[in-house]
């Protein structure tokens, strides 16, 4: 997890103020009409509903608003902006009025991504991995729990409209900064070093407090030569928060819609894989004061440059360049991202402590107690087991097992193994019963392959491949060529043997199953048993 903050206080006072128990006691007092998940495929959704249901019989989520888990069309990516145009499109079709944004607050969570670089939360969802709390009926506590919480009392403090979160970021900050009662949209910005808003969206403010420009993961040189950078060598980071007034929510419903009815040409126009349009790109852009539509056509898509894509953009930015988008500038607030599996040890590990202040501990749902070299997180460590400094333990039990130095272990039982230094150990059940026990190193980027430098646990790809004499063509069924989609791993009819072939990938003479039976992590994410990813309080 990538970790900002705009002052160091946070750590060291009180928790921040939140009304959230009021919001959950009192039906009258303002809040969501509509909580709406995205969904990479309907094996994340019904993960995600039964994580919904589970909270709304516990008592943990407000009771009289509407919640949705909308996936993308038929397992097809669709992009972040595609995925809202089907929101929109839900929302149209599970309401009696034909005016019903004109009137409604809305919650959507962008929460649709593979999770490539940090493939153990790819099934659940980054959306729903732990945060190193308990609630309050004593489960831990998740990121979708503390999103929910954070934003609670902003209906209190808007008009109609639509506010848009990113699923793989936590944002603590005081409500009273925000007020959205008079504005066509607003972006939610935290200011941070100028080397961290290459990785990220980077708004550039007006003198009148709106958005002048926005820059999507624009190298520095880019950065500096808009003006970007502050004389304190800041930027104004984007944190995946955007609110939309119920007038610019209609004028995007407009171009999927006729007459107010979802109209299927036009939807399929913007909702598709070919087009894949991007939310923190296709739709924030245009409303960018000094942004050009020739620009615009340039801008990187999350898929390919295409003449639809074209068409789309031209549409969208005669629907949404008319207006204003204000910057709302956090200050105090904390910006957490879970990008990377190295980033996920980091904060649960090291960074803790910073947040003890927020309930937030080493130990979590786990026998063991009072452990200041590594984290547990709902799992059970007996007295036989060494775990390494830094690692992180999740959903998981180990018996006589030794642990090494900066790794995770997460949703499996290990008796009487060893795990390497830097390594991450997974297992997926897959729906026709069998497992797959994922490994990877702490450091490996899936996304990246033989072509571009990409590792297997810790070593070139090329160079792993070389060594174990593997033919490619045994490992990938065609392009790209990343760990992503590798076959590297064996789905066994039990735990135990599909973890001995994967502990084999580790040594020096390690072999690639012959049985036939090889998946990838993306394979194996697709074909996962929905109904036996982690259940609340249970191992």
């Amino acid at each position: 997890m990538n970790i900002h903050s705009s002052a160091d206080y946070f750590w060291a006072c009180s928790e921040l103020p939140n009304d959230y128990n009021i919001t959950l006691k009192q039906e009258a007092a303002p809040g969501w009409d509509f909580v709406i998940l995205s969904a990479s495929n309907e094996v994340q959704a019904m993960w995600y509903r039964k994580q919904i249901e589970y909270r709304l019989l516990t008592g943990l989520l407000p009771k009289n608003t509407h919640y949705a888990v909308v996936p993308d069309i038929n397992g097809n990516r669709i992009g972040s902006g595609g995925a809202a145009f089907n929101i929109l499109k839900y929302i149209r079709e599970n309401s009696d009025e034909e005016d019903c944004f004109s009137n409604k607050r809305i919650l959507v969570i962008n929460s649709g991504g593979d999770s490539m670089r940090i493939p153990q939360y790819s099934a659940c969802g980054k959306l729903f991995s732990p945060v190193p709390k308990e609630l309050s009926t004593g489960i831990s506590s998740t990121l979708f729990d503390e999103i929910i919480k954070s934003v609670s009392e902003i209906p209190a403090r808007m008009q109609s409209g639509l506010l848009t979160m990113a699923g793989d970021i936590l944002i603590y900050f005081d409500p009273d900064q925000i007020d959205l009662r008079s504005c066509d949209a607003a972006a939610f910005s935290i200011c941070e070093n100028i080397q961290k808003g290459k990785n990220h969206g980077v708004f550039i403010p007006e003198a009148d407090g709106s958005v002048k420009m926005f820059l999507h993961k624009s190298p520095v040189d880019d950065l500096r030569r808009f003006g970007a950078e502050d004389k304190n060598g800041n930027v104004h980071l984007d944190t995946g928060a955007i609110w939309f007034g119920s007038d610019v929510v209609l004028n995007l419903f407009n171009l999927i819609s006729i007459d107010g009815k979802i109209d299927k040409k036009k939807f399929a126009e913007f909702a598709n894989k070919k087009t894949r349009l991007s939310f923190y790109v296709d739709f924030i852009y245009p409303m960018a004061r000094d942004s050009s539509l020739a620009r615009f056509y340039s801008e990187k898509p999350e898929g390919d440059f295409t003449d639809d894509l074209i068409c789309c953009r031209t549409k969208l930015w005669g629907k949404l360049h008319k207006y204003s988008m204000r910057l709302i500038s956090l200050s105090p607030a904390v910006f957490i991202h879970i990008g990377t599996t190295a980033e996920l040890l980091e904060m649960m590990t090291k960074d803790v402590e910073k947040y003890s202040s927020q309930g937030w501990k080493r130990a979590v749902n786990s026998n063991v107690c009072a452990i200041d070299r590594y984290s547990a997180n709902n799992s059970f460590i007996d007295e036989n087991t060494i775990i390494g400094d830094g690692s992180y333990i999740e959903n998981s039990c180990l018996y006589n097992s030794k642990v090494g130095k900066d790794c995770i272990v997460s949703k499996i039982t290990l008796n009487s193994v060893e795990i390497p230094d830097g390594t991450v150990v997974h297992c997926l059940k897959q729906k026709d019963g069998g497992f797959v026990v994922r490994i990877y190193g702490i450091y490996d980027d899936p996304k990246q392959g033989i072509d571009n430098g990409g590792t297997f646990l810790g070593m070139p790809l090329r160079d792993f491949i070389r060594k174990h004499k593997i033919i490619v063509s045994d490992l990938w069924d065609s392009e790209p060529n990343t760990l992503w989609n590798a076959k590297l791993f064996c789905k066994c009819d039990s735990l135990q043997q599909s973890l001995e072939y994967a502990l084999n990938l580790c040594t020096d003479s390690a072999k690639i199953c012959d049985t036939g039976c090889l998946v990838s992590l993306k394979q194996s994410y697709e074909n996962a048993d929905s109904d036996n990813i982690f259940n609340p309080g249970k191992l």
